[in-house]
């Protein structure tokens, strides 16, 4: 740099910033303002969840994996996934306003029902494509029935 004004390699110094008047408190560290800070954003859903259901007797895990088109539910009775495998499986697709289209993938031994309602049920709930699979090793029965259900529908209900 040669400090000729004027010249490219003239180097130039930031102007110093203004200070504040003496008479003024102006400080991050002064007395608040009596504004609250924003509360935090809400937390988005999870896109993975796990809950144990015990009803009649048996224990059931309920896992549900969650997309932004749809939703995946593991029922299965005994061990937790992924221990336990996948068992009979339904798809249904719900738009809203009309009827939900479900078809059963993998049939079920016992639980026919159970599995296309609740496949509807979720697809219902969150108006997109819904995967239930169950594995039980018994029929679940009108109290494990009604309890599963109401997990599963607690999971993966979006609030809007």
């Amino acid at each position: 740099m040669d400090g000729r004004p004027g010249s490219r390699n003239e180097r130039r110094d930031p102007a110093p910033a203004p200070a504040a008047p003496s008479g003024s408190s102006q400080s991050d560290s002064a007395a608040p303002t009596g504004r609250q800070p924003p509360p935090p954003p809400p937390t988005p859903p999870q896109p993975y969840t796990a809950r144990t259901v015990s009803a009649g007797g048996r224990t059931y895990h309920v896992v549900a994996v969650r997309f932004a088109n749809g939703d995946f539910v593991s029922v299965t009775e005994g061990a937790a996934p992924p221990a336990a495998g996948i068992g009979a499986m339904a798809v249904s697709i719900s738009t809203p306003g009309l009827p939900p289209a479900t078809t059963v993938v993998i049939p079920s031994k016992h639980d026919g029902l159970f599995l296309r309602l609740a496949a509807e049920q979720v697809g219902h709930l969150n108006a997109g494509i819904s995967v239930v699979s169950c594995s039980s090793k018994e029929p679940l029965g009108a109290e494990g029935a009604r309890a599963v259900m109401a997990a599963v529908s607690e999971m993966v209900r979006r609030d809007a």
